[in-house]
């Protein structure tokens, strides 16, 4: 009888006999955050979202819990909203403090609005499509708190589900991008990809590879985007034309905030040149 009690107690174990079971948890797909704090969260498989107002995010999370009746788990978030209303450090304590995924995407959206009216998973997946695509840069976490710690203390942030851009600064302040400066820092943030281009004239231009170099020259920060392409002679010059006037304007208007969302303060550093007050920053494209 003694050899069949590990056999017996096996299921009990499993089950986890008078402890949390699964139905007792909560995974947040989608956290949002307002003011001082008021935190919403969608859960998988959840409609809309259960709102809870706190002065800490540990307490919002006390609070979520007792409405849900349950542990949260917010390891598996994929998209956390935010508006400006709350500084940085309640995204951080997210991060540091409760184990928040470093690549959850980040938009700009007010939060229980935004939660309420769209699935979260529909969402991200429309994030990580505009990226492929090369239409958005990399909105995780991990980078909008690395751009936070830079000397400007601004972020790049997709804003209205992903179809335009914003700058966030740290304390929460926001400045809005026109279509332009969206089109212009597709080229101009390191390491972002750009299979293809609409031209204003609604032609789509395919791009065969996209190089950017960095310098500095005489005080300034040079950027050249070399984009290289199979279309007609026509195409070619509308291409490099469009985006001349797209990287330029992105650049005024960066400078125009006081931000540095394309490495500006990196390529200071490395030349030996002042980044504080942001330096002059020079753009050219090349189309071959």
């Amino acid at each position: 009888m003694k050899r069949c009690l590990p056999i017996l107690l096996l299921p009990l174990l499993l089950t986890g006999c008078g402890s949390e079971g699964f139905a007792d948890r909560m995974y947040t797909r989608a956290i949002g955050l307002h003011g001082n704090v008021q935190m919403s969260v969608q859960g998988f498989e959840q409609e809309g979202c259960t709102v809870v107002d706190a002065r800490s995010i540990g307490e919002a999370l006390q609070y979520e819990e007792a409405a849900a009746g349950g542990k949260v788990f917010v390891g598996h978030t994929e998209l956390l909203c935010l508006d400006g209303t709350c500084n940085a450090d309640a995204p951080q304590e997210l991060f540091t403090g409760e184990g928040i995924s470093p690549g959850c995407k980040v938009l700009y959206a007010h939060p229980t609005a935004f939660l309420r009216a769209h699935d979260a998973a529909e969402t991200v997946h429309t994030l990580r499509m505009a990226e492929r695509d090369g239409l958005l840069p990399r909105t995780d976490l991990s980078t909008v708190l690395e751009e936070w710690q830079g000397i400007q203390q601004t972020a790049l942030v997709p804003a209205e589900g992903g179809r335009s851009m914003v700058l966030l600064k740290r304390d929460g302040h926001v400045t809005a991008l026109s279509a332009e400066a969206c089109a212009g820092l597709r080229c101009l943030r390191h390491g972002n990809s750009l299979p293809s281009v609409t031209l204003d004239d609604g032609s789509e231009v395919a791009v065969t590879s996209a190089k950017l170099r960095r310098t500095a020259e005489n005080g300034a920060v040079c950027y050249t985007v070399t984009l290289r392409t199979d279309a007609a002679p026509g195409q070619r010059r509308l291409l490099q034309e469009q985006m001349q006037t797209g990287c330029e304007t992105a650049v005024r208007e960066m400078l125009a905030a006081g931000a540095d969302v394309i490495g500006v303060q990196e390529v200071c550093e490395k030349y030996g040149i002042p980044a504080d007050p942001l330096p002059e920053v020079q753009v050219k494209v090349e189309v071959r």
